[in-house]
């Protein structure tokens, strides 16, 4: 809906209004592995702030935007913000609590995440109802709000030079010649090209073997967002009672297990519970994985974790067009579910060895 009222604001298509999406997402992906180093080397509080401030300028821009053209312009400027101010909460979670709790507060951050998916969306779309352009000025007003807190709440993390000798360039070095790192971003991305296969195309799914319109898809996904907000609290509590590794080997296996049995669903309902089944163990799975991420260059945790959103977003690019390919080629969702499973269990193999307690 949010996308129709800016295609008729703008007089374009909707899949012209789509575009904004990916302005975003390159501004992200660009920006991320230039924010990582820097932030290691600055404070990663003056970073995510100034990111912050970034994203509220640049999204209150967009709601001036008085044509399509300034619109794709200044949607640009928040994603290159996101870049700033997401991967610094994954690096931040480590120097803030003890190593036991990492994982869970990992967990945490995403159910915040999760909880934007499931209401963002609605709540979007009922003030997009009464202008898109509220929708915006709502968004900068938080993010004005978030400033505040974090200057008042969040302590100094500052690692860099005057620390450790590390400059923009040496973080970067630092990561990318770590043999664990170089391992566990490889898992990573194998892990997200296999989730992100599935997720991508979900809702095609439903409407292309079970007949359902865009409303009733919607519903469906909310019960599948329910269940990823209910991973996301509980994430960490697998991996602190059986350790990172045997952890990993449970929540993959439940996973491969999943991905074999869900093309069966002989009814929606069946497939919606079976896909939010899905959605909790990849939930269980990303902090895990963020938090041995983290462990592999301690140094340089803003800069491994702008490399993980990079890797991710690189994961998500190739998984919308191998899925594309398998969705139009093999009967309903076997050859998405088949190919997901392989690469859960490619995942598995070479996290055997990446993944330590």
């Amino acid at each position: 809906m949010f996308d129709f009222n800016l295609a008729r604001a703008f007089n374009v298509s909707t899949s012209q209004s789509g575009l904004l999406i990916s302005t975003y997402a390159i501004g992200d992906a660009v920006t991320a592995l230039i924010a990582g180093p820097l932030s290691d080397g600055r404070g990663r509080k003056k970073i995510m702030i100034g990111g912050l401030a970034f994203f509220a300028i640049g999204t209150l821009a967009c709601g001036l935007s008085t044509n399509f053209v300034e619109m794709l312009i200044f949607e640009f400027v928040p994603g290159v913000a996101s870049a700033f101010v997401a991967p610094q909460v994954y690096a931040t979670v480590p120097t803030v609590v003890a190593g036991n709790k990492v994982a869970q507060l990992m967990g945490f951050s995403l159910a915040g995440l999760s909880s934007s998916q499931i209401f963002g969306i609605p709540v979007g779309n009922y003030l997009a109802t009464i202008s898109w352009r509220i929708s915006f000025f709502c968004l900068a007003a938080l993010a004005v709000i978030l400033i505040l807190v974090l200057q008042f709440n969040l302590p100094e993390t500052k690692v860099g030079k005057s620390e450790n000798g590390h400059s923009f360039f040496s973080n970067l070095s630092q990561a990318l010649k770590n043999p664990a790192a170089r391992e566990m971003l490889v898992v990573y991305f194998v892990y997200t090209l296999g989730s992100f296969a599935t997720i991508s195309f979900i809702s095609t799914w439903f409407n292309h073997d079970f007949g359902l319109n865009l409303s009733q898809i919607g519903t469906a996904m909310i019960l599948i967002g329910c269940g990823q907000l209910l991973g996301s609290v509980f994430a960490g509590r697998m991996t602190n009672q059986f350790g990172f590794r045997k952890a990993a080997r449970i929540e993959f296996g439940c996973l491969v297990v999943l991905y074999i049995v869900v093309p069966f669903a002989p009814n929606v309902i069946i497939a919606d519970i079976l896909c939010a089944v899905i959605y909790i163990f990849n939930v269980f799975m990303f902090p895990l994985l963020m938090t041995c991420l983290q462990n592999t260059v301690k140094d340089a945790r803003s800069t491994i974790a702008s490399l993980a959103n990079s890797v991710m977003y690189l994961a998500e690019t190739f998984a919308g067009a191998i899925g594309c390919y398998l969705f139009n080629t093999f009967p309903g969702f076997f050859g998405i579910a088949v190919f997901s499973a392989i690469m859960i269990i490619l995942a598995l193999l070479l996290g055997n060895r990446s993944i330590q307690d």
